[in-house]
């Protein structure tokens, strides 16, 4: 019968000798948990980002139909502006009803839309203004700029759908014209304040033109 220590050496020859062959079959466990574990994490941002993704696309708007005119000028009194008018017109619908429904003109709001995007549902501007009517955001560039300041704002994801952006942006504007009981003041307060009154004077004389 072996001693003790003979045993104890049989064990760590036996240790040695298979050490290599053990690490390696280690190593295969350790490689394979670990793409288990990589291919769930990644699985879930992948998840997440086609979630995220999907939010930011904007929801599809259907033009007028066929046969259904817009009531807003098909060409616009400044023939520089015409092509992006025609982007804005395919807003019509959704500018006429958000519009009347918070008693503002809809050629005022298309307007905003024009000097603002040109009708670009996706346009983000370098300050972080999202969308049709380019409405600061509480995320994004705005709040890498800003900070908290538009905290009470809707997300970039929310504001590059094009129907939410016209019932955000027309109901802002509506609240500031209640407050102000002055559109030029109202305009003033909606667009960029560093440029003074020239804004809502800009917007007022493209609304002029159309009416």
């Amino acid at each position: 019968m072996k001693k003790a220590s003979e045993f104890k050496r049989d064990v760590k020859s036996y240790l040695d000798e298979t050490r290599p062959k053990r690490q390696r079959t280690t190593g295969y466990i350790a490689f394979f948990v670990i793409m288990l574990f990589a291919a769930y994490v990644f699985g879930r941002n992948d998840a997440s980002s086609e979630k995220a993704m999907a939010a930011a696309l904007p929801i599809s708007v259907e033009p007028a139909e066929q046969g259904e005119k817009c009531e807003l000028p098909e060409i616009h009194p400044n023939p520089s502006y015409q092509s992006s008018w025609e982007n804005v017109l395919f807003y019509c619908n959704e500018i006429i009803d958000t519009s009347r429904r918070y008693n503002l003109e809809p050629e005022l709001v298309s307007s905003i839309i024009l000097l603002e995007s040109g009708g670009d549902s996706n346009a983000i501007s370098q300050s972080g203004a999202v969308g049709l009517m380019q409405i600061m955001s509480s995320d994004g560039l705005s709040r890498q700029l800003y900070g908290d300041y538009f905290f009470d704002r809707p997300t970039v994801s929310e504001l590059l759908n094009p129907v939410y952006n016209i019932e955000w942006g027309v109901s802002h504007l509506a609240g500031l014209v209640e407050i102000y009981r002055d559109l030029r003041e109202a305009l003033y307060h909606y667009g960029p304040i560093d440029v003074g009154y020239d804004y809502a004077d800009s917007i007022m004389s493209m609304f002029d033109a159309l009416n």
